[in-house]
């Protein structure tokens, strides 16, 4: 049976009218939800983004031993550099280092806060950084950073300083915008 092309009597006509009510009311629901949803789609997106802006900027935080120590470089050389305390570093390093043999104790330069020593070999050889690190059995924590020239940085803190605070100090100057 073909449908027919008749309009809708009454009773069809008013369930149309209603079901286009429904359809209208659910299309404004959907819409709101939509909108809704837009509101809250950026503002979800922008969390996550600052969230891993923030984990990308600690990433970026955390240094090197090598980017460490140019920064304590840097800080020596701008100012920090302490001739009292280098000049009793340097006293006790040498007294130490003298019972390690074929190294030299080329340079120290302290703050009152960390030192910086550099050694050279005496006979070409690499220095041995084992034997280095015990020479400086004064000193707090520290690390070495070897040059391709065969010389041996060692960057340590002075008593009572710890790294984890000079690393921080570190971390946000090298997170400040320059200026």
């Amino acid at each position: 049976m073909a449908p027919s092309l008749a309009p809708p009597d009454g009773t069809e006509r008013h369930q149309n009218e209603q079901l286009l009510e429904k359809i209208a009311l659910l299309e404004a629901r959907l819409q709101k939800m939509e909108a809704e949803r837009g509101a809250y789609a950026p503002q979800r997106v922008s969390e996550h983004r600052k969230a891993t802006d923030k984990n990308a900027k600690e990433e970026r935080k955390a240094l090197s031993e090598t980017e460490f120590g140019q920064w304590m470089d840097e800080s020596l050389n701008l100012g920090s550099y302490s001739p009292d305390a280098t000049r009793s570093v340097t006293e006790k390093a040498q007294e130490n280092l003298s019972r390690i043999p074929d190294v030299n104790l080329t340079e120290v330069q302290c703050s009152e806060r960390f030192c910086r020593a550099t050694l050279a070999p005496e006979d070409g050889k690499a220095v041995n950084v084992a034997e280095v690190v015990g020479g400086f059995s004064f000193a707090g924590s520290g690390f070495t950073l070897e040059d391709s020239d065969g010389q041996v940085k060692v960057y340590f803190t002075q008593p009572g300083q710890t790294f984890d605070d000079l690393q921080k100090e570190a971390e946000q100057a090298r997170s400040a915008p320059p200026g």
